[in-house]
């Protein structure tokens, strides 16, 4: 990595590095800490160099884009599964320095032959990775289930769902995987982000809301996001076919597992969602077997279709916290079926 041959002077006329001096933020926090872990014989001279920094004004500040915010997640993820591993992050302009030459070289100067000046606050601690002790929370059909993680993130498994997770998250970043359907509300972190793992796709948050379902009888992954941004990204494409798509508020992310297609739909309606976790079963133009499969997961049920229907018959509708008989009922005036209840089961047929 560049950085471990870079001087001061160096350092100061690194933009990267001035920007997480002036105004850190989550990843650059993250970066910084990462390498300076891992490269502990540069802590001197990074002290040195943010002090110098520190004292001098900078100003136009520019926001990074979605491309290089996408960059910057992929570049802690990297840094997260591998300690050692070279990163090149994207370099670009983030501020313009308005002071002079003569004013950096003094500033430089007096820093350099002034080692007590250098802050005790600004030294980095190694802290050693242990491999976590797994456990697993999951539920049944009819059943949902509420929880808040060790790092305060809330999450809300629909039915038939399962959410793997360390006992204890580490100091690097915060990784579960999740086979189902499930809502998360992410603490904010600013060292160390989220991701997910399901079905073939990685989704890494910082702090943020966002919905998830992949169960394993269907091809398709969604991802609607609430709030916040969302990093969603192909893992098992090729590294060169591989791209990462970053989603925001309201925009709807389609992956299918067995062709490898993506689609996103920006700032779209994604009610349906998510109007699972708070007890509404919503459709839009769905396939007749599609709603039966969740009313057997919510209601512990199953369902038999004694008369072959059309394939292409798409249906809407919502149930607000209804009971199994009003579903039904609804299901049955829409499709023009009928149907009885044995027990746990349940049978369509045609008068």
């Amino acid at each position: 990595m560049k950085y471990d041959n870079y001087s001061i002077g160096d350092f100061l006329e690194d933009d990267f590095f001035v920007k997480w001096v002036k105004y850190p933020d989550a990843e650059s926090n993250y970066f910084w800490n990462k390498w300076l872990a891992n490269n502990p014989q540069k802590t001197k001279l990074v002290s040195r160099a943010r002090n110098i920094v520190e004292s001098i004004t900078y100003e136009h500040i520019e926001l990074p884009t979605d491309q290089e915010f996408i960059e910057v997640l992929e570049n802690i993820h990297k840094l997260s599964s591998s300690p050692t591993i070279k990163v090149r992050l994207h370099q670009r302009m983030w501020f313009r320095m308005a002071a002079t030459f003569l004013i950096l070289l003094g500033c430089f100067t007096l820093f350099y032959f002034h080692e007590d000046l250098i802050p005790p606050s600004q030294s980095v601690q190694v802290t050693s990775h242990e491999s976590p002790q797994m456990m697993t929370k999951e539920t049944k059909k009819g059943q949902k289930l509420s929880m808040v993680l060790g790092d305060g993130t809330f999450v809300k498994l629909n039915a038939e769902s399962e959410l793997k997770l360390p006992e204890k998250f580490s100091n690097d970043n915060r990784s579960v995987a999740l086979t189902g359907e499930a809502y998360f509300e992410v603490a904010k972190d600013t060292t160390r982000p989220f991701i997910i793992q399901s079905k073939g796709v990685m989704i890494m948050v910082v702090g943020t809301s966002f919905n998830i379902k992949a169960y394993p009888e269907k091809e398709i992954v969604k991802v609607a996001v609430t709030s916040g941004k969302v990093m969603v990204k192909d893992q098992q494409k090729g590294k060169d076919q591989t791209q990462s798509y970053l989603l925001e508020r309201n925009d709807l992310y389609i992956f299918n597992s067995n062709t490898r297609q993506e689609k996103v739909f920006r700032n779209t309606d994604i009610t349906d969602e998510t109007a699972w976790k708070d007890g509404i079963l919503v459709y839009k133009k769905a396939l007749l077997q599609d709603i039966f499969k969740d009313v057997e997961r919510w209601y512990d049920v199953e369902i038999s279709l004694e008369t072959p229907v059309s394939q292409q018959d798409l249906y809407s509708g919502s149930f607000d916290n209804k009971s199994l008989q009003n579903v039904l009922q609804g299901i049955s005036f829409s499709s023009g079926l009928s149907y009885r209840i044995e027990d746990k089961m349940v049978f369509f047929y045609k008068k």
